[in-house]
């Protein structure tokens, strides 16, 4: 949040009476971009979930989709640019975040092989 304080220099059409300062108040409201390069691998145990870097971003929220139904499930949060979960039968998606707390859009991972 950034705030800034505003005011009139001069006179406007003979007013001469010296204007009030405003304060202005930026809040950040847009997310950073979603992450690219946003691939899973599977294990033996599960998968590693990978992407490359968004700008402006601080985190990154991994999400699963099993049901097919559309709904993403948080499965996890992290500042790296990976993440290991327990479950490869399911779809992967990963949002970026920034200091603010915007989320981007969730990509979808695409299935790499090893």
């Amino acid at each position: 949040m950034y705030t800034y304080w505003a005011a009139a220099l001069g006179s406007v059409e003979g007013h001469t009476a010296a204007p009030a300062a405003v304060m202005i108040t930026y809040v950040d409201a847009f997310p950073p971009p979603a992450p690219e390069r946003v691939v899973y691998l599977p294990l033996d145990q599960g998968a590693r979930i990978q992407y490359g870097p968004s700008t402006g971003a601080t985190a990154y929220k991994i999400y699963r989709q099993c049901a097919g139904d559309g709904t993403w499930t948080l499965v996890g949060q992290t500042g790296d640019l990976f993440l290991e979960v327990p479950s490869s039968i399911c779809d992967f998606g990963v949002a970026s975040v920034d200091e603010a707390g915007n989320v981007s859009a969730v990509v979808k991972a695409q299935r790499e092989e090893p």
